[in-house]
């Protein structure tokens, strides 16, 4: 599996719009994209206007060819050119090699 970490510094006062835009681009990742498995969006508490966004595709080509050639992506790009402060993009790649997920019988 493919997984993808990305850091994202939203503009003061644009936030709400931000999440707006990310919740669209995510739902709809998940929704229509068979390699998409996960797509979290996490809202830091010690940051303000900082979210973390955690992808999870079947492989890297689900990702470049089928995440980012989406018109959904492209309308995320778009949407959110002015909402990120510019420079504070960081993305991380990894190659998932472990997955533990909890079972109803290990929550009870």
């Amino acid at each position: 599996m493919f997984t993808v970490f990305v850091t994202l510094d939203i503009e003061p006062g644009r936030i709400d719009e931000f999440a707006a835009v990310i919740a669209e681009n995510a739902q709809l990742s998940v929704e229509n994209e068979p390699g998409c498995l996960v797509f979290d969006v996490n809202q830091s508490t010690e940051v303000p206007g900082r979210f973390y966004l955690y992808e999870v595709y079947v492989d890297e080509s689900a990702f470049v060819l089928d995440h980012k050639g989406s018109d959904h992506f492209a309308r995320f790009v778009n949407q959110s050119a002015t909402l990120v402060i510019p420079g504070s993009k960081r993305e991380t790649f990894a190659e998932r090699t472990v997955a533990e997920k909890k079972t109803e019988e290990r929550t009870r």
